[in-house]
């Protein structure tokens, strides 16, 4: 399945963070992160655990590809656990511009990767594109 154009809102904004700013003077400077973040969640019955890990975990062949796109943050496999066959894939991007972009930067290469990759599942369910809540 084609990880479809996100159509989220892209309200993105800097905000007050955790010490993340830093002006080189010895002090912190206004405290900025990124308090706008979407990740696009899918759900996976795979036939090798094991193989379905490589390609599609953190540091698998598809994480390695979003790495290239400006905004991608990362990504997080996580099995099930009464269900072991089962897992979600969490892959999580600055903005739905940044994910968009990238796609539309990588559209051929992306589809010859769904088209390589697809066998090592047996089905794939996408929940949707989610967007960070802060307080």
């Amino acid at each position: 399945m084609f990880r479809e154009v996100v159509e989220a809102e892209d309200a993105c904004v800097l905000g007050p963070g955790l010490g993340l700013g830093w002006n080189g003077l010895g002090t912190h400077a206004r405290d900025l992160i990124l308090t706008c973040v979407i990740a696009l969640v899918f759900s996976y019955e795979v036939r090798d655990a094991a193989e379905f890990e490589r390609v599609y975990g953190p540091s698998g062949e598809w994480a390695e590809f979003f790495r290239r796109g400006r905004g991608f943050i990362g990504t997080e496999l996580l099995r099930d656990v009464e269900a072991p066959s089962r897992f979600l894939v969490v892959d999580r991007w600055e903005s739905a511009d940044a994910y968009n972009a990238f796609v539309a930067e990588h559209r051929e290469e992306y589809m010859q990767r769904v088209d390589a990759t697809g066998f090592h599942y047996d089905s794939e369910l996408r929940f949707g594109t989610f967007e960070s809540v802060w307080d």
